[in-house]
């Protein structure tokens, strides 16, 4: 019985989360909202993975190198460079909206870029 189960409960999990992997287009962060629970950029990034809110991205707090990315991304902020970031998975940012919205999100093997 606990082998017919599995799939199922695999396919449970799987339909919960979008996947998204990719690199969000170059856009100019206009707006960084700085939270307990991580970093929501907003810009011109368009939807990489489909989610249900374009033109943003979610860095969690337990992001490996969160200090490096939020450091960046200030910079890019301030001198109004171009950013790109890998995002991983479509999710919701529960502080931030109903649980059915979701937005890109970046984890661990998340990589942000910036350029001129």
């Amino acid at each position: 019985m606990g082998r017919r189960l599995f799939p199922v409960a695999l396919l449970l999990a799987l339909s919960s989360t979008g996947f998204a992997a990719g690199n969000t287009a170059w856009g100019v962060p206009t707006q960084i909202d700085v939270t307990y629970a991580g970093i929501m950029v907003h810009g011109s990034f368009g939807n990489t993975g489909s989610c249900t809110v374009a033109d943003r991205f979610f860095v969690p707090i337990n992001t490996g190198q969160y200090k490096e990315i939020y450091a960046a991304l200030m910079m890019a902020y301030a001198s109004g460079k171009e950013v790109s970031a890998y995002v991983n998975s479509c999710d919701p940012v529960g502080w931030y909206a109903a649980p059915s919205v979701t937005f890109n999100y970046m984890v661990n093997s998340g990589v942000l870029y910036v350029r001129n």
